[in-house]
């Protein structure tokens, strides 16, 4: 809206195309990804990645079809972080400690809700292009992590 010139209803469809592009992408990944049934790990890795490239995509082309060309891309890359992350959380404890991790994953997707606006837009004040280059090195980050640890595998056996 600021940088655009636009006003306020075109910024409210704007923000709801990117939105509804976004959360149609996830939900067609996801609904893909569950029927194949792949490693946690791996998709979170390809997730993440494809993630960093969504953050550079809305950093070097903020524009609108740069915003909803990174929409997208998020999409695929939210679509196969979101059950990775799970996939791994779940196969990291036991049978009785299911439930514990689950909501601790569901709490950890509902804070970062609640921090990232608060947060992107502090750094948005500071330079506009500052919020999807902290996205790109928290993500670059947290790939790393996942290159770097021992990630569990579905046929490891688990206690109970």
């Amino acid at each position: 809206q600021d940088t655009g010139g636009l006003d306020n209803i075109t910024t409210a469809a704007r923000v709801g195309q990117a939105l509804a592009l976004l959360a149609t992408v996830i939900f067609a990944t996801q609904v893909f990804v569950a029927v194949r049934k792949p490693v946690p790990g791996v998709i979170l890795r390809l997730g993440l990645g494809i993630s960093v490239v969504a953050a550079l995509v809305l950093l070097m082309w903020p524009a609108p079809p740069g915003i909803l060309l990174a929409h997208a891309i998020f999409g695929l890359g939210m679509g196969l972080t979101i059950p990775g992350l799970q996939g791994l959380a779940s196969l990291s404890v036991t049978d009785a400690e299911q439930g514990a991790v689950g909501g601790l994953v569901a709490a950890a997707m509902a804070g970062g809700f609640a921090i990232g606006p608060v947060l992107g837009t502090a750094l948005y004040a500071l330079w506009p292009g500052l919020p999807y280059l902290v996205a790109a090195i928290l993500l670059l980050a947290a790939l790393a992590v996942q290159f770097g640890g021992r990630t569990p595998s579905p046929s490891a056996p688990r206690e109970t």
